[in-house]
């Protein structure tokens, strides 16, 4: 594939791109313009700010804050490309493969140009000029030894894109095992806790800096502290590692999509395999729900069957495992740290808000991922508020329970009194509950249609996506505050009092359950109502979504 082709293709692309924001409306295409230029606009001012900051405030700084300023940035990355995987690792290549293979190009030029479409996303154009910036800005404040800067960015923002290139065809290929997908959704919430329990036990041996060369994540800022007293070899080393494991992530890819197009991937024997699993997974499968009427149990069932297929709910997940794996040792690796015992009641409360970012990300668009499936729900004679309570318990059994689970584990190593333990399990279900009513109230009012295998909203107007990213992200931590405000009026109340209220917490925690278990049956009443009448709103937006 020659340029002028790559070009091409990139018109191409663009050209789908606005085509599908303008069939969202003139309105729309007129804020989509709007919020293009200012991105844009944004990541030149940031890329020049960035210089001429930096090159001003870090000269004469000392290391100490240097290293805190990247791992701010570092961290910071981290976090914006958590929410970008929960929303693109299961989106297909922009343009597919097979579509391209007509053209005069191979199929490595293809492979490439789904690549480097990757890099146009909001998350990069946001913080990579901040970094590029920062790191450029290191030599001209700092002299030639921070040069490194420069190439250890480069090569960590490579690793990151290739990296998660590789996961969206590694998970494409894991998630059409159904027992693989089971066992993975099983392991990767206790391995979050080991791994962060493993943070905390490289206290004892290791300093902060010598933590943060144990991660990938970690090898940039590491690597420029190292620089600024003279050792070179430490970045030169970061950025050929960094530079190998996105080469390795790629040529995984690479092989991946090769395998898939070819077929080598669909004998015979392993549609036998699927088969014979989805039936014994089937037959193990309880068929109805107790101390609910059967309405909502057969709703409650089906739609636990179809999130048990669908590959966004360990997309789900993922972001919750990045964090874990990269993050706890930034959080964890102050050596000879020991957490207070305020500070450890507050743990078991962080698991809840950590366990409401993955699955009741689904409560906001209850009804896309049933798109041609919603015509049933119009057509049946179910009451509405039953529809809504079968697809709450659905979402609601896997996030309390794995919720739980992952607190009696952190228990075990970091263990608080029992009331407390207790009050924040009672804790879970009603924080669970207020975030229903957020999220029944975003999939009525602005449903959107959801790409399938993704979180990515096709062909929707602004203001209903916007309204989802912000139940998605703001709404985990308002069904929080009641927990937060009952753990701090206990604290402080044992603070001033001077005695034990861990029973103080369990009576405030059985209140707020009480109280957002009225608030939800209220509103679930309400919300039945207005289902019934902007169902026929509701329909054409997630049914009509193309392949």
């Amino acid at each position: 594939m020659n340029l002028s082709q790559f070009l091409a293709l990139m018109r191409l692309r663009f050209q789908l791109s606005l085509n599908q924001i303008r069939k969202g409306g003139r309105v729309n295409s007129i804020l989509y313009s709007i919020a293009s230029v200012g991105i844009l606009l944004f990541a030149v001012t940031s890329f020049v700010s960035a210089i001429g900051i930096g090159a001003s405030w870090m000269s004469g700084r000392e290391v100490s804050s240097i290293l805190v300023i990247w791992n701010a940035i570092v961290l910071g990355f981290l976090v914006m490309w958590c929410f970008y995987v929960l929303n693109r690792l299961q989106q297909n290549d922009v343009i597919s493969i097979d579509k391209l293979l007509h053209l005069p190009m191979t199929f490595q030029g293809a492979f490439l140009l789904n690549y480097l479409s990757t890099f146009a996303n909001f998350t990069l154009l946001a913080i990579a000029p901040v970094m590029l910036g920062l790191a450029i800005a290191m030599p001209i404040a700092r002299g030639w030894t921070s040069a490194i800067a420069i190439p250890l960015t480069l090569a960590f923002l490579f690793m990151v894109t290739a990296i998660t290139y590789q996961l969206r065809s590694w998970l494409a290929e894991k998630m059409e095992n159904k027992r693989t997908s089971g066992i993975l959704m099983a392991v990767l919430p206790l391995a979050c806790i080991g791994i962060f329990i493993g943070g905390v036990q490289l206290t004892e041996s290791r300093s902060f800096l010598g933590t943060l060369k144990s991660v990938p994540l970690g090898w940039v800022p590491s690597g420029i502290v190292n620089a600024e007293s003279g050792n070179w070899f430490s970045g030169l080393l970061g950025t050929l590692a960094m530079s190998a494991i996105g080469c390795a992530s790629l040529f995984f890819a690479y092989r991946s999509s090769l395998r898939k197009f070819t077929g080598e991937e669909s004998g015979s024997a392993r549609k036998q395999a699927s088969v014979s699993n989805r039936n014994w997974l089937d037959s193990k499968m309880f068929t109805s729900l107790p101390y609910v009427s059967d309405p909502v149990s057969v709703i409650a069932m089906g739609t636990m069957q179809n999130l048990r297929r669908a590959p966004e709910v360990f997309a789900a997940v993922v972001p919750v495992v990045v964090l874990a794996v990269f993050g706890s040792p930034y959080l964890m690796g102050w050596e000879g740290y020991v957490i207070p015992d305020w500070i450890a009641s507050f743990l078991q409360p962080g698991l809840i808000a950590v366990a409401l970012l993955g699955f009741p990300a689904f409560l906001f668009s209850s009804f896309s991922y049933d798109r041609d499936g919603f015509r049933s729900f119009i057509l049946s004679p179910v009451e509405r508020k039953d529809i809504l309570l079968g697809k709450n318990i659905a979402i609601g059994i896997p996030t309390v329970l794995l919720g739980w689970i992952t607190m009696v584990v952190l228990q075990c190593f970091i263990p608080v009194g029992t009331f407390w333990f207790l009050g924040s399990l009672i804790s879970l279900p009603a924080s669970y509950l207020l975030l229903c009513i957020v999220g029944n109230a975003i999939s009525i009012f602005f449903a959107v249609g959801l790409k399938r295998g993704s979180m990515q909203p096709v062909n929707a107007r602004v203001i209903p996506v916007v309204a989802l990213y912000v139940g998605i992200l703001a709404g985990p931590f308002l069904a929080m505050t009641p927990t937060w405000m009952a753990l701090s009026i206990a604290q402080l109340a044992e603070t001033i009092s001077g005695f034990p209220m861990s029973l103080l917490y369990v009576a405030l925690a059985l209140l707020s359950l009480a109280v957002s278990w009225l608030l939800y049956h209220k509103s679930l009443i309400e919300f039945g109502k207005w289902l019934w009448r902007k169902e026929s709103e509701i329909l054409p937006t997630v049914a009509n979504i193309p392949e």
